[in-house]
């Protein structure tokens, strides 16, 4: 038989998930012509589908020794170190075969996992971006897993709740997936409704300790408010999420809860830069307009506000630190 032969009686197994079958037609392949560097990449996809990972690796590093230029074997070898938990090298070898022209959609998904292995989280965005523009399955339960992770850790708390909510609904025995949920509500100071994601969790996977965690801490919260009857809030505006414009797009909590807006009030005005005269422009101001340039975000003085107008100003899509 011919290297094209072998090659194509590996694909035939190959495709009938008889990999240890088309793992020996492509060495024959490869014994037949031990210089086509290309014919490394069909080796390391037998061994990929046999977990042989490091072997995988290996025939990859032959094959771009022979063809430095085949951008398939750098994919290949990314694959395999991804699988080998070795992210940064997996990551170079994306790298690598992106500069050899193949930008597919596999490639940017696997950078964003790599990139999240490598807690740099606002690449993990960019990169799922860019592999769903590519055409990557925007459902595909792991990226949604790791686009609310990475949310999460960048404080953009609301955006990562949706994330988790999408990965529920592909994975609904998710233990971990309802622990995330539950800490990113707890963020969000819905504790209510954080209760209900840990308690989920505890269900799914009773042996888990950080959702119990979590839920203790919200109950204790929970009662804490109740016993206060607390209702107000000393918060900053800004200056995290400041745009090109100068708008300001989240609030920061800086003390409370009180039982009362005198209390509140009392509070702001022993900061410097304490603006009472905020509340009634922020009230004044249209929803949709301050949803979309952030207008209510006029300085960065320190106000009271209620739980109600707290809520509000989130409905306009204000992040609240």
């Amino acid at each position: 038989m011919t290297v094209e032969q072998w090659i194509k009686e590996g694909e035939s197994h190959f495709g009938a998930q008889r990999y240890q079958q088309a793992l020996a037609a492509y060495e024959q392949a490869i014994r037949l012509d031990p210089a086509n560097g290309a014919n490394y990449f069909y080796k390391s996809t037998a061994l990929k589908a046999l977990k042989r990972y490091a072997e995988g690796v290996a025939a990859c590093d032959q094959g771009i020794r022979l063809a430095p230029n085949v951008a398939a074997l750098h994919y290949g070898r990314g694959v395999h170190l991804e699988l080998l938990a070795r992210p940064a090298e997996a990551l170079a070898a994306y790298d690598q075969a992106i500069r050899l022209n193949l930008n597919i959609a596999a490639i940017q998904a696997g950078r964003g996992r790599t990139l999240h292995a490598l807690k740099r989280y606002a690449e993990v965005l960019a990169a799922y971006e860019q592999a769903i523009r590519l055409g990557y399955d925007p459902n595909d339960a792991i990226l949604l897993w790791n686009k609310g992770e990475s949310l999460f850790f960048l404080k953009r708390y609301a955006e990562a709740l949706t994330a988790f909510e999408q990965a529920i609904r592909l994975n609904p025995n998710s233990a971990t997936l309802y622990w995330n949920k539950g800490a990113t509500l707890e963020m969000l100071d819905r504790n209510e409704e954080a209760l209900v994601a840990y308690e989920q969790s505890i269900r799914l996977d009773p042996t888990a300790e950080y959702p119990r965690s979590g839920r203790e801490r919200v109950l204790q919260e929970l009662e804490r408010s109740k016993g206060t009857g607390a209702k107000y809030w000393v918060v900053r505006r800004g200056p995290r999420d400041k745009d090109s414009r100068g708008n300001f797009h989240s609030m920061e909590k800086y003390a409370g809860p009180f039982s009362t807006e005198e209390e509140a009030w009392a509070k702001a005005h022993s900061v410097k830069d304490s603006d009472r005269n905020y509340l009634e422009r922020m009230r004044s101001i249209d929803a949709d307009q301050a949803k979309e340039f952030g207008s209510i975000f006029l300085g960065t003085g320190y106000v009271a506000i209620s739980d109600k107008e707290l809520e509000e100003v989130r409905r306009r899509g204000i992040r609240i630190y």
